[in-house]
């Protein structure tokens, strides 16, 4: 029997040796720890509460949130703290890349972060560690940053080719595909400038964190496009359409093109005829939308004769208007209205 109880005290030793599991070191010390030392490593500290509406994973997961969040923060409160040092020294236009940082960086999505987790059975509460070694998020970063900014330069540079080759439309969707680029531009520069000023890395200095190409260069081109000089009908027309289409909030539509008419005359000429068809072209080349055909034989039976025409045509949305000779050239007005009500 002495043998039979000394199995018994083994057993109640090693299962109460079992459910004193001593918490890790970053748990007694919200979140820092030996281990991932502060000049190594990004880290985050995360409580979640048991709650029993939850299952064990999605009560985890929440303290896993929460640590990504408080690294996200301590990255946020960097860079707040860059703009506030960086304001006097430097340059106007660098304070305002430390502002937009700042701001888009509140909603970071950081890549490659891992974590510790451990729950405390007695208090019912899910801790989590976020972590990741700097010189790898760097790395990653630092690649991405890269990559956005080789993106952005052929976009600027595919512009600039189409609108010296005459191509405006192709030129300004160019331009315009820069802009989705700047947010997660100045977001990227936002961790690569903080990890390079925290880890001393001369790359990360300020001086570098400026976007290859310029949002106020892409806006001044747009702008030198929209607004030049119409001095061909090929201009006006191509003018008209990307200004009609930019207005337009169903890119579903059918639009019938009607001739525009000679000042107050309600009449067609030669001349309105031709610009219908030079606008026709300008239209499939700005526009996805569909034009519709013109019906052979229809009777109008009221006054509003092109809104009947676009009825029989199929058409959703009628383009009309007037020009007008002035000794400074020709005015054209133009406006889309709907259909079936006649309203803008």
């Amino acid at each position: 029997m002495p043998e039979l109880t000394a199995l018994i005290c083994l057993i109640a030793s090693l299962l109460l040796s079992g459910s004193d599991e001593k918490a890790p070191e970053w748990v007694a010390q919200n979140g820092k720890t030996a281990r991932y030392p502060e000049a190594v490593f990004l880290t985050g500290f995360g409580v979640a509460k048991r709650s029993k509406e939850k299952d064990q994973t999605a009560n985890q997961q929440m303290a896993v949130e929460n640590a990504r969040r408080n690294l996200i923060e301590k990255i946020r409160v960097t860079i707040q703290s860059s703009v506030e040092s960086k304001t006097e020294e430097r340059s106007d236009r660098l304070s305002e890349f430390y502002a937009a940082s700042t701001q888009v960086s509140s909603s970071l999505q950081l890549e490659g972060l891992e974590t510790d987790q451990y729950y405390d059975d007695d208090r019912e509460l899910y801790f989590a560690l976020a972590h990741v070694e700097r010189v790898k998020i760097s790395e990653l970063y630092g690649n991405k940053l890269s990559a956005l900014r080789k993106e952005l330069r052929a976009h600027f540079s595919a512009a600039k080719r189409y609108e010296s080759a005459g191509d405006l439309t192709k030129a300004v969707a160019e331009y315009f595909g820069c802009y989705p680029l700047y947010p997660a531009l100045n977001e990227t520069e936002s961790i690569v400038q903080t990890l390079g000023r925290v880890a001393g890395d001369p790359a990360g200095e300020a001086g570098d964190s400026v976007a290859a190409v310029d949002e106020a260069a892409v806006r001044e081109a747009v702008s030198r496009l929209i607004h030049r000089p119409l001095n061909r009908l090929e201009d006006a027309a191509w003018y008209a359409a990307y200004c009609l289409n930019v207005q337009l909030h169903d890119k579903n539509a059918v639009v019938l093109l009607s001739p525009l008419t000679y000042r107050d005359t309600k009449m067609a000429s030669p001349f309105s005829k031709y610009f219908q068809q030079i606008l026709e072209s300008k239209w499939l080349e700005v526009t996805n939308t569909r034009l519709a055909q013109p019906a052979g034989d229809v009777q109008p039976v009221s006054r509003d004769v092109s809104r009947e025409f676009a009825r029989a045509a199929g058409a959703t949305l009628l383009l009309s208007g007037t020009y007008w000779d002035q000794s400074d050239g020709t005015k054209l007005i133009a406006t889309i209205r709907r259909v079936l009500d006649g309203n803008p």
